[in-house]
């Protein structure tokens, strides 16, 4: 298990405060340890970011009740509504896999530029949008990291060395 700085990142910032109220300090083991290494990383380098606040929730894991604040506003069946998109989800951030951050020393186009031009740094970042106003970074298990655009669809593919998985478990 692996948990971000505490200093960098509290706990409310990843996981949903109905998870912290269930599950207390163990609610950070339904965030993906690769994506927390690499949240780190992002951190260390770029500095500052914010995830969850007051104002933005579910940015790290997404629960059933993201959906259900999402179809609400739309009034009727909005809890049949948000079951269905839930269960109809792929969402990385639905799996523990996917942040989305604002960036308070860097800049989206920053951060984007220098990983794509260092891609192996960052050996689990897999997939990131682009052509947002935020950063969004999943581990989605794929080989290399596709820069996908929500306009565009797949603005690029950039290659990274294979992770020797060898080299942490006899395969």
């Amino acid at each position: 298990m692996f948990h971000p700085n505490p200093s960098n990142f509290k706990l409310k910032e990843l996981v949903p405060q109905s998870y912290i109220a269930k599950y207390g300090d163990s609610a950070i083991r339904f965030m993906n340890p690769l994506l927390m290494i690499s949240l780190q990383q992002i951190r260390n380098r770029f500095g500052r970011m914010v995830i969850n606040s007051s104002a933005a929730q579910q940015r790290g894991l997404r629960t059933l009740d993201f959906f259900i604040n999402q179809e609400k506003p739309k009034g009727g069946n909005y809890k049949q509504r948000a079951l269905q998109l839930y269960s109809d989800s792929g969402s990385q951030h639905k799996f523990g896999n996917a942040f989305d951050a604002t960036l308070l020393d860097s800049t989206v186009k920053q951060v984007h530029d220098y990983i794509a031009a260092n891609p192996d740094e960052f050996p689990f970042i897999h997939f990131i949008e682009c052509d947002i106003s935020w950063l969004h970074i999943d581990v989605r298990n794929q080989p290399n990291i596709t820069f996908w655009s929500p306009n565009r669809g797949t603005a690029k593919v950039v290659k990274q060395s294979p992770i020797d998985w060898s080299a942490l478990v006899k395969i």
